[in-house]
């Protein structure tokens, strides 16, 4: 069974990415927008829930809620989805990091094909592809540059996902972050 780790935002922030996502997806067409925005940080293929649990919390103790920021550029993975790209600086980029170590240190096996962070926001189609292949960068916002930060998201606690099992049963373990 495949389990994904994922870092939710606060639910203000959660409606701003919400409103970019929808005009992005209708202005380039783009079908099956996620429900829930999230960032995923690993995917774990093989799993102790007793240890992943422990060592998530501990990683986590030190840290409270935190910004991370939102660059104007999208891309296309392999596996046809459109991500918005996020600042590779910061909480979000050591928490990915001691994580994915320790975790692979007590022996868990990851999923290393996507170790850059990113906001999953749709499926893609052909006339994105095509839009991609065209230009380099491809901003949310046409009238600023790529590298450009759009906005900012607060994380406020990371969740253990199941893939690919049913809807309600979708979440299996919540770690909420320290608040202010």
């Amino acid at each position: 069974m495949k389990y994904q780790l994922v870092a939710l935002f606060e639910r203000s922030n959660h409606y701003n990415l919400k409103e970019i996502q929808r005009n992005v997806c209708r202005k380039l067409n783009l079908y099956k927008p996620t429900s829930t925005l999230h960032v995923p940080i690993c995917t774990l293929l093989d799993i102790d829930m007793d240890i992943a649990e422990s060592v998530v919390c501990k990683v986590l103790a030190p840290y409270k809620h935190f910004k991370i920021k939102v660059n104007n550029s999208m891309s296309l993975t392999k596996d046809n989805k459109v991500y918005i790209e996020i600042d590779q600086s910061g909480y979000i980029s050591t928490i990915q990091r001691n994580i994915s170590d320790t975790l692979s240190l007590h022996g868990m096996k990851l999923s290393t094909k996507n170790n850059t962070l990113m906001i999953p926001i749709a499926n893609g189609n052909y006339n994105f592809k095509k839009l991609l292949s065209k230009n380099t960068c491809l901003s949310v916002i046409k009238s600023k540059p790529c590298e450009e930060i759009i906005s900012y998201g607060k994380i406020v606690k990371l969740e253990l996902w199941r893939i690919g099992g049913p809807r309600k049963d979708n979440v299996i373990m919540s770690f909420p972050l320290r608040s202010f």
